[in-house]
């Protein structure tokens, strides 16, 4: 009896405790589906703006202060900072009243009004900090195609979320990524339950070596609250032993007390009318010392015109303007209100440096302007150089552009080129045959011709599935070893003169796929030119804009030439040669064959290729402990040709990017069997800053 009790006893209690078990699992099951939807809610909100105007404007009032912790000469090379990098001053601030208009939610005009400064000659410092001040939190990245939004749909992958609910009717949402990647960011945000309203948010990361805090007040009504009402920003930046502190804040929405025709003011008066608060006692401080250091260098400037002083000279023009534009980029605007404007690369900055296997290290150097007549006219241009020292070659390209419909892309374009490097097989057999392979091999450079070029095109979008480019090119085409080629009684130069028309085809529009068809035709007599040929090409090319800054680019192509190619015909096709100045899809490298010989570009009277890059920002080692929270991009490179004399040849790469420099790894087969493998390396240190 005693035991069948015992019995009881125990089913008793596993019965009491199974009870509100079961309870308590059906009250965590719909706080978790409470939690999912409120989610969904937040994810969904911005959903029911898609009828509201594309475009709103508001005043913005902004305070930036910097703090120099620690520095050293290295910072002369970091962008906008040159003139922070030396001197006795290591506090400043800064306060602008701007004008600005969102389209769709990204910033596309900005009027500044008013700006005071404690910085000699009104200089800016770290404009990329400013984006940081205007998250666009309901868009894919949140600022300017970086870090992924935790607010928005598609990266909900990426992040964890949980939720507790006020009762006050709203909740405070946790945020933090799956893995702690510099393209992710961990915070909170207080959303409100009815709507998904996010109120107001709290988040912190890494971008670009810019450590930073945001927290973000949102709008409170219609189209305003996707926008920020009112922002702060504390960021730190660290690097090689220097070391800087700033702080943020951005006030929207200001009324509007100044009149429209006031522009870059920098009235102390009119500024404490739209300042939303009062300065601190430190804050004026840094005023007051900058008022009289500007008092003093003032009555320096007047003793120095009556007794002028030996070391104006480098202080005032070495020191202070040529060393800023050798080590730093040099922008402006000009003309009648601004509308020309010029971005010109540092001279002497290591950090535009590039290696490969093929050039080695490589040094580029940029330089772009425009002027705008109107909305529908412009010109442009830009220079690009670069020197190759492994194979010593110097490249030049300097195309020149009238847009005279920009709605249409009317424009005609000129183009200036030299340094390009090609051979012609016939030529070069030639001189083999007079000079013997003996003495053929004592010179590495006897195929090479330099190639320098002139083109002319036109170009206009006949509707949004069709354009077509009509143009002509004009080549000179010289051996390199022009005494060589004199000894043995041999043309050393070439000519070629070929008009050409390229067609277009966009069969799903600008959003879709881009097929084109290219045709030359040289002619002979114009401008001594002595070429005789035909040549065709078709591509068709297409990024897949994948969500969560993932792309998928493809691409494949074929080129002929439908007359036999002699000597005076150099094989020269214009989508598959040899590029020296990179630049074109989402990253440089795209579209390319890196391990390929140039050789193989001009021996062929006809190709066929394909390319492939996947682009993820967390593929692979991205989500690798420490290590992967550096990578920002990480990519797969496809590639395959088949030429008259290479009948198969492939390359498989994999490159990622972080803040410092883009990799990438590279291995070629041909014929089926390995070819080679190799490299390339450029810096990527302040390409966004």
């Amino acid at each position: 009896m005693k035991i069948r009790s015992g019995y009881h006893i125990i089913i008793f209690f596993v019965l009491l405790t199974m009870a509100p078990s079961k309870g308590w699992a059906q009250d965590k099951h719909q706080n978790r589906q409470k939690e999912r939807d409120m989610i969904i809610r937040m994810f969904h909100y911005c959903d029911s703006f898609h009828l509201q105007p594309d475009s709103i404007t508001s005043n913005v009032y902004e305070r930036h202060h910097y703090s120099i912790v620690k520095r050293n000469p290295l910072l002369m090379c970091v962008p906008s900072l040159y003139h922070v990098s030396y001197g006795k001053d290591r506090e400043f601030l800064t306060e602008n009243y701007s004008t600005i208009t969102f389209y769709k939610g990204k910033v596309v005009s900005d009027t500044r009004q008013l700006e005071l400064s404690s910085m000699k000659r009104y200089r800016r410092t770290m404009p990329n900090l400013l984006t940081y001040l205007m998250p666009n939190i309901y868009n894919e990245t949140m600022f300017r195609g970086n870090v992924l939004s935790p607010f928005y749909y598609s990266n909900r992958f990426f992040y964890k979320y949980s939720a507790v609910f006020f009762h006050d009717g709203t909740a405070s949402i946790r945020f933090r990524p799956r893995t702690f990647n510099t393209q992710t960011v961990r915070g909170t945000a207080i959303v409100d339950c009815a709507t998904g309203r996010v109120i107001s948010t709290h988040f912190e990361g890494e971008y670009d070596m810019i450590n930073f805090i945001v927290d973000v007040r949102m709008g409170d009504e219609g189209y305003a609250s996707l926008l920020p009402a009112k922002s702060s920003l504390n960021a730190r930046f660290s690097l090689l032993g220097n070391r800087l502190i700033a702080k943020h804040q951005a006030h929207f929405n200001r009324p509007s007390i100044l009149p429209d025709t006031l522009f870059d003011s920098h009235d102390p008066v009119l500024m404490s009318l739209v300042r939303p608060d009062s300065l601190t006692e430190q804050e004026k401080e840094l005023y007051a010392k900058r008022e009289e250091s500007r008092q003093q260098q003032n009555r320096e400037k007047e003793q120095e015109e009556e007794t002028p002083s030996k070391n104006n000279f480098i202080k005032d023009v070495l020191w202070d303007k040529i060393g800023d534009h050798i080590l730093n980029r040099t922008k402006g605007n000009f003309g009648v209100d601004d509308r020309g404007w010029f971005r010109i690369s540092p001279l002497l900055n290591p950090l535009y440096l590039e290696y490969s296997n093929r050039h080695g290290f490589t040094y580029r150097f940029d330089v772009r302007g425009a002027y705008d007549f109107n909305d529908n006219q412009e010109l442009y241009t830009r220079i690009k150089l670069g020197y190759a020292f492994k194979v010593k070659q110097l490249y030049f390209n300097m195309p020149v552009e009238y847009t005279f419909d920009k709605k249409h892309g009317g424009l005609v374009k000129l183009e200036f080129g030299f340094g390009h490097r090609i051979s012609n097989g016939e030529v070069a057999q030639h001189v083999l045959d007079v000079m013997g392979i003996e003495e053929w091999q004592g010179n590495g450079d006897i195929d090479d011709f330099k190639d320098s070029k002139i083109d002319i095109n036109g170009h206009y979008d006949i509707s949004n599935y069709w354009s077509v480019e009509v143009g002509a090119s004009y080549h000179r085409r010289t051996a390199v070893n022009r005494k060589v080629y004199k000894a043995l009684g041999v043309r050393a130069s070439y000519r070629s003169f070929a008009p050409n028309i390229e067609l277009q085809y966009r069969p799903l529009g600008w959003n879709g796929p881009v097929i084109t068809a290219d045709y030359e035709r040289g002619i002979t007599g114009i401008l001594r030119s002595e070429n005789n040929y035909e040549r065709w090409e078709f591509d068709v090319s297409h990024i897949f804009d994948m969500p969560s800054l993932r792309f998928l680019s493809l691409r494949a192509g074929c080129g002929f030439y439908s007359t036999s190619v002699d000597k005076y015909n150099f094989v020269d096709y214009s989508n598959f040669r040899e590029n020296n100045l990179p630049g074109g899809w989402n990253d440089e490298w795209s579209g390319e064959f890196e391990l390929l010989s140039r050789k193989w570009y001009n021996t062929s009277s006809y190709y066929l290729r394909a390319n492939a890059t996947y682009e993820s920002p967390l593929m692979a080692i991205s989500w690798l402990p420490f290590f992967g929270h550096f990578i920002e991009k990480e990519r797969l490179y496809l590639g395959f040709l088949k030429t008259e004399h290479l009948k198969h040849y492939e390359e498989i790469g994999y490159g990622f990017t972080n803040r410092v420099f883009s990799f990438g790894f590279f291995t070629a087969f041909s014929e089926g069997k390995y070819d080679s493998m190799g490299l390339r390396f450029g810096f990527e240190l302040f390409s966004d800053w």
